[in-house]
């Protein structure tokens, strides 16, 4: 758990300077990102960066779709998945089932 932790820390870090060196991550770097807090038990961390997508000008995929429902889902109560689940109601189509092509 520790290394993992670390590994998040790096990619923080590395995320983070995208943005001092004026670049902006695409859709595999949120992915990457996302996927990484997922398995790390942090679906809230997860779910604000997929939020924050549209400030740097990335719209998700269904990549970005089905890692962090899978992670969510993976990670909270029933309870938070209902409200997920409402949340996302309108803006999640089938896609999201079709398998990630990496």
């Amino acid at each position: 758990m520790a290394c993992a932790k670390l590994g998040i820390l790096k990619l923080e870090r590395i995320f983070h300077e995208f943005s001092v060196n004026g670049l902006k991550p695409d859709v595999y770097t949120y992915v990457i990102m996302i996927n990484g807090f997922c398995k790390e038990g942090l679906p809230d961390e997860a779910y604000q960066l997929f939020r924050s997508m549209g400030d740097n000008d990335c719209l998700p995929d269904r990549r970005c779709y089905n890692v962090l429902s899978r992670g969510f889902f993976e990670t909270v109560t029933p309870q938070r998945q209902h409200n997920f689940l409402s949340i996302w109601s309108v803006r999640v189509s089938l896609q999201i089932y079709a398998p990630p092509s990496y």
